[in-house]
Formats: C-alpha cells, sequence, structure tokens
C-alpha cells in the first residue's frame, strides 16, 4: 500500500504465485496473479501519475478493479516455443461521462458501469528467432523505461491493448558477413480497433464525421551495433497506421447517408499501408491526393555506454512526425529526450530517468504540402 498524497490514494493488494518475471521481458516465465486495486480523488477523471502506464485500466478518479491472469512464456532456449496468456479484469468504475447534442441543446450522461472485460488474450509461438503472435496484449515501448519514463510518442502504454497479428524477430540477431558489429530486429502487425461502443456513446452527432470498423497496421525496424561492447547504439523507426473503417456524417443529430463511404480492405489495400502510397477511386479524397489510410511515426536513437562495475548511462530521443516535414526533421525541438542511469545493482536506487517533452511545433501551422500554401512556415 503506498500514498499518491498530492493527487489521491492508490491502494494495491496483489497475490501472486510462482516467479513474477517482468510481463515484457524477452525471457518471461510461467506465472499467474490476482491482484485488486483502488484509487480516489477530486475531479472525473484519475490524475496522471495514477492512471499513466496502466494500458486504459484507470481512467477515473474514484474507481478499483479485480485483475486475475494466466501467463505462460516462450522459452528461449528453446528453439521451438510457444506462449499464451489470459487476462480478466473486472471493473468496479462507471465509463466517463458523455456530452452529446439533441434538438440542438447540450445533454450530458453517464453511460454505466463496464463490469467485466478481457484486458489480454494471446496465443505465440517462436521457431530459432522468428515469431508470430495473434490477440491482444499490452505492448509498450522498446526505447524507453516503462516504469519511469513519461511514455513513448506511438506507443504509449496508456491505451487498451489492439487485438492483432504480429510476427517478426523476437530479439535482435546478428546481420550476415557484419561479424556481430551490427544486429537487426523488426516486426509487421495488423490487427482491428475495438472502440466502436467507446467512439458510439462519446460522439456528439452535431455536424461532425464519426468512423467505426478502422483497421490498425503497425511496422518497426530497428539496427543495434555489439552488444557486447562498452558502448552501444540503437537506431530506428517506427509507424501506425489506421485505415479502413464506415465514416458517416451526422447534421444536428440526423445521419446523412449520402456522404456515409466505406474504405475499401482489399488485399492491395493492405499492401497500400505496408508500403503508403495513395488511393484509388474507391477512397476517400484525402486518401486520393495523399496516402490511403492514416499514418504516424517516429524515428528514434540512443546510446548507452556501460561502466566496468556494470552500470550503465543511456541517451535516447524520439523523433514524432506526421507528415514529410517532421519525417525530415523540420520540426524543431519536438520530441522525446531522455537521459538514463542505471546503477547495475538491486537498491534502493537502481534506475534514474530524466525526461524533455517538446510538442510545441507540431510540424508547423500547416501541412507540409505545395499544393496546400506556396510557402508554409515551419517556426
Amino acid at each position: 500500500m503506498y500514498h499518491r498524497l498530492r493527487v489521491g490514494l492508490l491502494v494495491v493488494f496483489c497475490l501472486s504465485i510462482g516467479n513474477l518475471f517482468g510481463l515484457f521481458a524477452q525471457h518471461s516465465t510461467d506465472y499467474y496473479s490476482l491482484s485488486m486495486v483502488g484509487n480516489a480523488g477530486n475531479g472525473i477523471f484519475a490524475p496522471y501519475y495514477l492512471s499513466a502506464n496502466k494500458h486504459g485500466l484507470v481512467t477515473h478518479s474514484k474507481s478499483g478493479y479485480l485483475r486475475a491472469s494466466v501467463f505462460k512464456g516462450l522459452e528461449m532456449n528453446k528453439r521451438f516455443s510457444y506462449e499464451f496468456g489470459i487476462d480478466l479484469v473486472g471493473l468496479m468504475s462507471s465509463t466517463s461521462p458523455v456530452s452529446y447534442y439533441s434538438d440542438g441543446n447540450l445533454k450530458t450522461y453517464n453511460p454505466g458501469v463496464s463490469s467485466f472485460f478481457i484486458q489480454q488474450a494471446y496465443i505465440g509461438m517462436k521457431y530459432r528467432m522468428i515469431f508470430i503472435s495473434a490477440g491482444c496484449r499490452e505492448l509498450t515501448d522498446e526505447v524507453v523505461n516503462f516504469e519511469l519514463s513519461s511514455g513513448g510518442l506511438v506507443w504509449s502504454g496508456n491505451a487498451r491493448p489492439i487485438p492483432q497479428v504480429r510476427a517478426g524477430f523476437i530479439d535482435f540477431v546478428d546481420i550476415p558477413f557484419t561479424k556481430g558489429w551490427v544486429q537487426i530486429k523488426g516486426e509487421l502487425a495488423y490487427g482491428k480497433f475495438m472502440d466502436n461502443d467507446f467512439l458510439r456513446d462519446h460522439y456528439n452527432y452535431y455536424n461532425q464525421y464519426i468512423t467505426t470498423d478502422a483497421l490498425y497496421h503497425h511496422k518497426s525496424i530497428s539496427f543495434r551495433s555489439n552488444p557486447d561492447k562498452p558502448f552501444v547504439v540503437t537506431i530506428g523507426a517506427e509507424l501506425a497506421a489506421q485505415f479502413g473503417g464506415t465514416k458517416r456524417y451526422y447534421e444536428k443529430g440526423i445521419l446523412i447517408d449520402s456522404l456515409t463511404m466505406k474504405s475499401p480492405t482489399r488485399l492491395k489495400d493492405f499492401f497500400k499501408i505496408l508500403f503508403p502510397s495513395s488511393g484509388d477511386g474507391q477512397t476517400n479524397e484525402g486518401d486520393q491526393a495523399y496516402y490511403y489510410g492514416n499514418h504516424v511515426g517516429q524515428w528514434n536513437l540512443s546510446a548507452e555506454y556501460r561502466f566496468k562495475d556494470n552500470s550503465s548511462v543511456r541517451g535516447y530521443f524520439e523523433w514524432y512526425f506526421d507528415d514529410a516535414s517532421g519525417m525530415g526533421k523540420f520540426n524543431g525541438w519536438d520530441g522525446l529526450w531522455g537521459l538514463e542511469y542505471k546503477s547495475g545493482k538491486k537498491n534502493w536506487l537502481s534506475n534514474v530517468v530524466l525526461e524533455y517533452l517538446d510538442m510545441t511545433n507540431q510540424s508547423g501551422p500547416l501541412n507540409w504540402c505545395p499544393s496546400d500554401y506556396n510557402d508554409p512556415k515551419l517556426d
């Protein structure tokens, strides 16, 4: 039990059986857990440091949940291994209040209590260093320290897991002919957003579009220098996208059928998302003028030096982009800048993280596109 005196009260009770090896560690083991969490504070929403990095489980100032989990991890010392996980949550709080327009008037109501849901449910396997998995599981940004960071720029750790199929390298592997001096890691995923009910409940239906049944795509690639050396450099890129779905327009709460459009999800559209390209005549005008789907991503760079006493210091940078100007780093100091120290020992102070987050530029006042404006300002 511990207290956040400035922002509220968080009470935790946890009973665990087996070796509680980190859920996101590469060499995880089997374990079972049962936990109960409650928090209380002022206002509608939970304070940031009570809700951050909880994968959407804590959202209200007064809430709680009971959680039961069973996991089997991959055995990395075996050529072939399999994994699975099931994580059930009983929620003891209602969802966020909703404001909406009806007959030209703004109204508010509470959708009620979501009593039970599946937080994680997945299966997976690996052969040598190649893995494939299916289902929804809590994933985190691999660049930042999940427990101490403010969160990654593409994977924040603040939202519910997305059901998806993932495949790639389970860890870094040597690139042939580099004699271990350069390693590579990457993965590819397709999934589906499961937030239709949330969107419908929180949409005001007043002269706005709403898109439901959207699909999800994610890919990443990283290169790392020899990890056995004291100085290690890692550079990578990550891209996530929304595509497909049905877009509907409401005017003063009335659906305008003539403006409803369903984005195609043909086989070639999956390739258009994998290799970003313009949409065809069956997509909306924006996807035809630019790229099919909604893409966001980041470049990342980290450099770590390990001392002889096994302590280390690491600097890292995540550089977010939503258009060409951000991708080309024409967005000033925007990004997540971090410095991490590890003592290499299990004591009262084992890790220290210092971060600076700047999102003031946002790629300038206009998208980078000559057809939008002849001389877009980037300051």
